[in-house]
């Protein structure tokens, strides 16, 4: 190869291509997450478990004629954790699996609450919507972040 040309190479390599923003950069590898629609069943139960029972503590409230201060505090926290479990359910949608945890969490507590507030058998029943959903994400647990 004659030097002229080895040149001519060398500058073509050089060259930016009009891309100055990503030059010298390594691009990461995308995909698109797929949710399959067992997981989106699951994420919506999650919210509307949450929804649903928000809505029925302040039910409570009506129907027991209470004000907002003669509430028992077991029902604050149990609020508490109905307010978590839509924040989980927006977490888990976003695929960050922070919202997995957030949701045992807020189950532990709620069950707990509840066999606090003499709910005993509805308390413990709490555990088996989180096992069906901790079993669905796990089966996407790669997808998560």
């Amino acid at each position: 190869m004659s030097k002229a040309k080895f040149q001519e190479k060398d500058k073509s390599a050089k060259k930016d291509h009009g891309n100055k923003k990503n030059y010298g950069q390594v691009h990461e590898k995308t995909f698109h997450k797929h949710r399959k629609w067992y997981l989106t069943v699951a994420i919506l139960l999650v919210l509307l478990s949450g929804l649903f029972f928000t809505l029925w503590v302040f039910n409570e409230k009506r129907l027991l004629d209470l004000s907002f201060a003669q509430m028992p505090w077991w029902a604050w926290g149990i609020l508490v954790t109905n307010i978590a479990d839509i924040v989980a359910a927006v977490a888990l949608w976003r695929w960050k699996k922070w919202g997995l945890w957030l949701y045992m969490a807020s189950v532990v507590s709620r069950s707990v609450l509840m066999v606090v507030g003499d709910s005993m058998l509805v308390g413990f029943a709490g555990f088996l919507p989180f096992a069906i959903v901790g079993y669905i994400v796990s089966l996407n647990n790669k997808q998560f972040e």
